[in-house]
């Protein structure tokens, strides 16, 4: 996972957003495949069936789903986590709100 400044190794947040993402793989796969196929006809937001109820589960808040590329927005604690899937599946910021 990409780091910001300021954001420390080992802080509840960050270890429980990185676990979550973790646990979400299947999920995020899945809906990366079906995306890609049927991104015409599905509206994106459908897709956050696929993530919200874990998040919350968490402790978290889902924000919103993001098209290109795919991928979802949720807060947790301190932290937003923005997490897309480009070559593999990453989560490419972490900024403490």
């Amino acid at each position: 996972m990409a780091r910001v400044a300021g954001v420390k190794d080992g802080t509840d947040d960050w270890e429980k957003g990185r676990a979550l993402v973790h646990g979400l793989g299947e999920k995020i796969s899945y809906g990366y495949s079906r995306w890609q196929d049927e991104k015409e006809y599905e509206d994106i937001s459908d897709y956050a069936i696929l993530f919200r109820e874990d998040i919350e589960k968490a402790g978290g808040r889902f924000e919103r789903m993001n098209k290109q590329p795919f991928g979802f927005v949720f807060r947790l604690g301190s932290l937003r986590f923005t997490f897309c899937v480009k070559q593999g599946w990453s989560v490419t910021t972490v900024v403490g709100v």
